[in-house]
């Protein structure tokens, strides 16, 4: 009996061991043509295993490759020679096989796999601390989705995480028996999607600077054929405009750090994003940032009228100012006029007969110091 129990509690050992293995799923080799994306699915583990049963998901951008990619026959998992799902015992019969792949929402889809042989029949640790190929993937573009973002990602959350099992038993040459020898669930997936992505983003960041400037900066890891990033601002948050271009490194794979200063910001809050363009024109957005910048009382009298107008805009300072600027936005946040003042000016003044009725926002910057006010254009 005391044998027995010292094997029982070496078996439960055994499996807790083995289950809380750290296992890390990629993504690398990506090759994309003017009609499809194809990339290999690698797994390596920090405990080497014989591979069992297991299921992954997928996530997509749909402006891409559209919807339902399964059902629209648009995705293909195949199994070049050297991957481990094409591995056969005998030089004969498949251990792998009943390859299911399903659409499980409009932009995921899944790929499992079983085994048709047992563990013995696998000759040793297929996965290991040095990466695999397990497959292949190929998704086609949808009709005119080959200029837009060719994202796509391992799906992960406590639905689809931990489906990957070692080999079943038994341990000689015979037909998988996961019944009577079951593998092992291994739990501590990690997945790395970087190698897909022309640049990896570090961190991306945007803060008020001096004089009502927006500083931006951002550091990368990794790029790859990385031609240049876009800065893009918002004032609602939904509507971008690209207003600076910063040239980026090409290849590297050191830590980069960029720099850049948007110098015009409005009042309110201000959003941007990346948008990083590669060699071959294919591009992606970073997430997005803001900024917010509020109106302080100045010792510059400013006085704006009519108000409501109708044909023109009156702009009066009660003391000359050496550096004056002034931008007239529509309700949307988007720059409608703009006009640099000289230097020791006292007025100014905007036309809006070109204008169409409705409200507006002007924004005056006098030596440093902001003014900003509502303006409405009405006529009979």
């Amino acid at each position: 009996m005391r044998k027995y129990l010292l094997f029982y509690i070496l078996l439960l050992f055994s499996a807790s061991a083995l289950s809380a293995q750290n296992l890390t799923f990629g993504l690398t080799n990506k090759v994309t043509t003017s009609t499809d994306v194809t990339f290999d699915v690698t797994l390596l583990s920090d405990t080497d295993f014989k591979l069992g049963s297991g299921q992954l998901y997928f996530n997509f951008n749909t402006d891409a490759f559209g919807e339902w990619v399964e059902d629209n026959n648009r995705v293909t998992i195949s199994y070049p020679s050297g991957c481990v799902l094409s591995q056969q015992v005998l030089a004969t019969f498949d251990i792998y096989n009943t390859f299911v792949i399903n659409d499980n929402t409009a932009s995921r889809f899944s790929f499992s796999w079983q085994q048709a042989f047992s563990s013995g029949s696998i000759p040793a640790n297929n996965i290991t601390a040095t990466p695999v190929v397990l497959f292949q993937v190929t998704i086609e573009f949808d009709t005119g989705g080959a200029g837009e973002p060719d994202n796509i990602c391992f799906e992960s959350g406590s639905a689809f995480d931990d489906q990957t099992f070692t080999a079943c038993g038994p341990t000689s040459l015979a037909a998988a028996d996961c019944l009577n020898f079951p593998g092992t669930q291994l739990t501590n997936d990690n997945f790395d999607c970087s190698a897909l992505l022309p640049i990896e983003l570090v961190d991306f960041s945007v803060r008020a600077g001096d004089n009502y400037t927006s500083q931006l900066s951002w550091q990368t890891s990794n790029e790859i054929n990385n031609d240049f990033f876009t800065i893009e601002r918002s004032f609602d948050g939904r509507n971008f405009t690209p207003i600076l271009e910063v040239d980026g490194a090409g290849n590297s794979q050191q830590l980069l750090y960029y720099e850049a200063l948007d110098p015009n910001p409005q009042m309110g809050v201000n959003y941007y994003r990346l948008k990083q363009t590669d060699f071959d024109g294919k591009y992606d957005y970073s997430e997005i940032r803001s900024v917010l910048f509020e109106a302080k009382g100045s010792e510059i009298g400013v006085s704006v009228f009519p108000n409501p107008a109708t044909q023109f805009l009156n702009i009066q300072f009660d003391q000359s100012v050496d550096q004056s600027q002034i931008q007239l936005f529509n309700v949307a946040g988007q720059l409608i006029q703009e006009q640099q003042l000289p230097p020791n000016a006292m007025q100014a003044q905007l036309q809006l007969d070109q204008l169409p009725e409705g409200m507006y926002w002007i924004s005056i910057l006098a030596d440093g110091q902001v003014f900003s006010e509502k303006v409405v254009i009405a006529r009979e």
